[in-house]
């Protein structure tokens, strides 16, 4: 019996690596589109696209669903995750846009730092115990995130930005650890798109301009569904 415990156990924590290194590549590829995309569109504007157009690419998935599956009782935590996420899309998107513009392999190799206030999070919101092994991984981590935003030679201000996203995203994630034992991964996910679309709404209007041209419209749909996606296996 403890045989099988241990076998299930680790079949389980191999599909969620699978799932982790799935949400990574569709990440990255939701980071492509929009730093290609933030040429000809403003970051807070692809924000709001990207929010809007993922409740679309779930909208057939939700019409299964009932009313009452998507009724909470921590409607503040989940306004919470919200602002986390709508903050971390927003600064992300505008770390890397043409006004900024550092580097996307400079904002991915940042963003992933966001693992590193995960650990610090978890074992101070969530309870959760870090051994010393992860807390000396951690402290590295940051000695090479400070390589990377090369403070000797200035801070640039988009890699502040990047820093701030990751912050944001750690800050979400540990929301969603939370609130995933109330609500399925669906109902979360439709929530934080639906408050990110209703926060960005007014950025969006004062930066408004429609796409007309279907390789935008193609690519801000494809931005969208690989970030909704990202989400999902997140």
């Amino acid at each position: 019996h403890v045989c099988i415990c241990v076998l299930k156990s680790t079949s389980s924590q191999f599909d969620a690596v699978l799932w982790m290194l799935a949400s990574g590549a569709l990440f990255t590829a939701h980071v492509a589109l929009g730093k290609f995309l933030s040429n000809n569109y403003e970051p807070g504007l692809l924000a709001f696209f990207r929010s809007i157009i993922a409740l679309v690419w779930v909208a057939p998935f939700l019409m299964r669903m009932k009313l009452s599956q998507f009724k909470t009782d921590h409607m503040g935590l989940i306004i919470t995750r919200s602002l986390f996420g709508t903050a971390g899309f927003l600064l992300a998107f505008y770390s890397y846009s043409a006004e900024f513009g550092i580097p996307l392999s400079q904002f991915n190799a940042i963003s992933f730092s966001r693992s590193l206030f995960i650990v610090i999070l978890a074992a101070t919101l969530l309870k959760e115990t870090v051994g010393p092994r992860r807390w000396i991984a951690t402290a590295i981590g940051f000695i090479g995130v400070i390589v990377m935003v090369r403070p000797s030679s200035g801070i640039e201000l988009g890699s502040v930005l990047a820093l701030g996203s990751a912050l944001c995203f750690g800050g979400a994630i540990i929301l969603v650890k939370t609130l995933s034992r109330f609500h399925s991964p669906l109902v979360l996910l439709t929530y934080a798109n639906l408050l990110s679309a209703v926060l960005t709404l007014p950025v969006a209007i004062v930066q408004w301009k429609t796409p007309d041209n279907f390789q935008d419209i193609s690519l801000i749909a494809l931005m969208a569904l690989a970030g909704v996606l990202a989400q999902s296996c997140y």
